[in-house]
């Protein structure tokens, strides 16, 4: 009984010798593969630092950024002004007598010599051959609290009040220290109609308190969608002609 015990024992270990021995034969020809641990990492928006230009709008994205542009502008960034006037339909050809201009994300259609704007036409601008000078700066306006006093003591011939300065003459009496001036000038006797053609009005002064203490002439046109006016130096200085819209 011994005997066999020893025989069975011998047997089985000598099954697994062999067992092993196949295992590693096959195990020595297996590519073994290391699979690496994954990195957990936060994603940066990309859009906090404002990146798109022109008012684009950002959307952010897994390392980076869309943008989308505003009308009139393109690129990466939105950072490419488009010029609309560069295209092969000029978008002015529906203005007539008018000239393509482009700006910062859009254009305009301005007059050509010679036409001035009405409304969203240009017409044929009566008063060119006056050859006035425009007047632009703010600061004639009749509300406008005067800072350093300034006078008109230059100005001779025909001018036009324009831009940020308004459209023509105030015709009520400002207050004193307006226009940028200490003794403001109003135009006395309202504006003429197309009809009445060229007249003259006085250039009021308003001085210690009363509005019409001194007075320059001056004429006045009416030029159909705007006013000229032959101004001359006043009488009184730091004197300045005041504007309104």
């Amino acid at each position: 009984m011994f005997a066999r015990s020893v025989v069975s024992f011998n047997f089985k270990h000598s099954f697994v010798i062999e067992f092993c021995c196949w295992l590693l034969q096959v195990l020595s020809n297996v590519t073994v593969i290391n699979f690496l641990p994954y990195h957990l990492e936060t994603d940066i928006d990309d859009c906090a630092s404002h990146p798109c230009k022109n008012n684009g709008t950002c959307t952010d994205r897994v390392n980076g950024f869309n943008c989308s542009c505003a009308p009139g502008f393109n690129g990466m960034q939105c950072e490419k002004d488009i010029d609309e006037c560069a295209a092969q339909v000029d978008p002015c050809d529906a203005v007539a007598n008018s000239e393509c201009k482009n700006t910062a994300g859009s254009y305009n259609c301005q007059c050509k010599n010679g036409f001035v704007k009405n409304g969203l036409n240009c017409e044929v601008d009566v008063c060119h051959w006056q050859n006035y000078q425009n007047l632009t700066d703010a600061k004639r306006k009749y509300d406008y609290v005067t800072v350093n006093s300034k006078c008109d003591n230059t100005l001779s011939g025909w001018y036009r009040f324009q831009g940020d300065a308004g459209t023509k003459m105030v015709t009520t009496c400002p207050p004193m220290d307006r226009c940028d001036a200490t003794f403001p000038v109003w135009l006395c006797g309202g504006h003429p109609t197309v009809a009445e053609g060229t007249v003259r009005r006085k250039g009021c002064i308003h001085q210690s308190g009363d509005c019409c203490r001194e007075y320059v002439f001056t004429q006045v046109k009416n030029c159909s969608s705007y006013y000229i006016y032959e101004l001359f130096p006043p009488w009184s200085c730091p004197a300045r002609y005041c504007s309104t819209d």
